[in-house]
């Protein structure tokens, strides 16, 4: 195998590495990247100061069994550790032992410290006893001695049991998932447990205010980075290449390969180290979660120029990250984007998420309508890249376009956001359509294209701050649920619960 064939291998082995690690990091609160159980965790008692936030647990080196770094995290226990294989397993034994890892992976030392600081922050009531559950099943599952949580995970079934009677969670689907929990925990099947625990507490609390806040720190942090810069901001629903034309257009080398039988195309290096961050999938599934600023020098580029430019990789439209990360990128992209000096808005539009007759780009359009409300008035600062285009369809786009202009119906024509967009892509792509080929194309050829059109220059008059329509229906489902509980709390004179 040659040196360059082996560095390929290398790569792509560690892109899918980083896709997992990627996966696991940053979602809602049981699930972040692979680290080991933090033993110390497993000792504390939550009953002890349950009305008073507790500080942070120091969390000691010598505690964890084994050290794992974010650049090559493994799960602490691995299926081998606790079950061990031979080549007579069934398959059915397998699944059961793949289906444990996936679960133990999802378990790591932040996920353990946030359950434990939510659970300590709360007076008693169902939600508290959720979370509290969900710490002790994940300790069990993450331990090399299992069993040392049973008296406090039966303790907070009863607990949850009595709360949810007195707080009047009588839905069926609520008291049967209750039922099953306790057949679960009674014959310690911990993986269904935790599986069936994350279940409910999505019911008794479909947003979670806790990871919230969390992740608004999180993208306060990443955003810092634009304030006061000319950026490119690129804009597309999940899937529409976003990841990897900032890879493209910060110089990164491209290259096709197959990852799990799927085609994908990667950097095989790239020049900017922050690219490490920035990774890509073929997949459908969103591998960015919070903006990431890329700084891309643009001398060279453009003749007059010496200076840089900051492309703006941000999760897609319609995410797939949840409410919480919806919400959190809603409030604190939109916070640093309106500090920006300029902004250049990028519309990525893929082939396969068109659509047969745009409707692809018409939920696009009223997203950035949200996004942007008097996007007539900013039209000529966007640009528009076309991705994974068949090569024999390259040169059909604009004919596309012009063909659906002319059989659009009355109910399309009306639709004043769709139309001002589309109108605008007609226009430019008739003069010139910009196609991408990362691997052949010259990312210079496409910086010069997109520095040409015109910047918002204003950015604080024109973005606003917009959430999709299915997290704001979960927020409103969450207020319906606090303002209930409020109630009950009331009648029951539970005023910490209230407090």
């Amino acid at each position: 195998m040659t040196n360059e064939t082996t560095q390929l291998t290398n790569r792509q082995e560690e892109e899918e590495e980083q896709q997992q690690q990627q996966q696991n990091i940053d979602r809602p609160l049981y699930s972040q990247g692979n680290h080991p159980l933090i033993s110390n965790l497993s000792r504390i008692d939550p009953y002890e100061n349950i009305h008073t936030s507790q500080s942070p647990v120091n969390i000691s080196e010598t505690d964890r069994p084994r050290e794992v770094t974010s650049e090559n995290s493994q799960p602490y226990r691995t299926a081998t550790d606790s079950h061990p294989t031979t080549t007579d397993t069934p398959v059915e034994d397998r699944d059961t032992e793949k289906n444990a890892d996936r679960i133990e992976a999802s378990i790591t030392n932040e996920s353990l410290q946030n359950l434990y600081d939510d659970m300590n922050s709360m007076p008693s009531c169902s939600e508290r006893s959720v979370i509290s559950l969900l710490y002790y099943i994940s300790c069990e599952l993450t331990q090399n001695n299992p069993s040392g949580h049973v008296n406090s995970i039966n303790k907070e079934l009863e607990s949850l049991k009595m709360r949810m009677n007195s707080e009047e969670k009588s839905l069926s689907n609520i008291r049967n998932s209750v039922k099953e929990l306790s057949v679960y925990i009674q014959n310690q099947n911990w993986e269904e447990a935790l599986k069936l625990l994350r279940k409910l507490f999505k019911e008794i609390c479909p947003l979670n205010i806790h990871d919230l806040f969390r992740f608004i720190r999180k993208v306060d942090d990443a955003a810092d980075g634009i304030k006061n810069k000319d950026i490119i901001f690129l804009l597309g629903n999940t899937g529409a290449g976003k990841s990897t034309t900032l890879h493209f257009l910060a110089g990164s080398k491209m290259i096709a390969t197959r990852i799990k039988g799927l085609n994908h195309i990667m950097a095989a290096s790239w020049k900017n180290p922050d690219l490490r961050n920035v990774t890509t999938s073929p997949s459908a599934k969103s591998e960015t979660r919070f903006i990431i600023p890329i700084t891309v020098d643009l001398s060279g580029v453009v003749a007059s120029r010496s200076d840089s430019i900051i492309i703006c990789d941000t999760p897609g439209f319609e995410d797939t990250n949840g409410p919480e990360v919806d919400i959190a990128n809603g409030i604190s992209i939109i916070r640093a984007i309106r500090e920006c000096k300029s902004v250049r808005p990028v519309v990525l539009v893929s082939y396969k998420g068109i659509g047969d007759r745009f409707e692809g780009l018409k939920n696009l359009t009223h997203l950035l309508a949200c996004l942007i409300p008097k996007i007539k008035n900013e039209i000529r600062a966007f640009s528009y890249i076309f991705t994974k285009y068949p090569e024999n369809e390259k040169d059909t786009i604009h004919k596309s376009l012009i063909n659906i202009s002319e059989t659009m119906n009355e109910q399309e024509k009306s639709d004043i956001s769709f139309m001002n967009l589309f109108e605008d892509m007609l226009l430019k792509t008739k003069r010139q359509t910009l196609v991408l080929d990362p691997v052949k194309d010259e990312p210079k050829e496409f910086l010069y294209e997109l520095l040409r059109s015109t910047a918002i220059e204003d950015p604080k008059e024109v973005f606003q701050f917009s959430i999709t329509d299915k997290s704001k229906n979960i927020v409103n489902n969450q207020v319906r649920l606090y303002q209930l509980s409020i109630l009950s709390a009331i009648q029951r004179y539970e005023y910490s619960v209230i407090k």
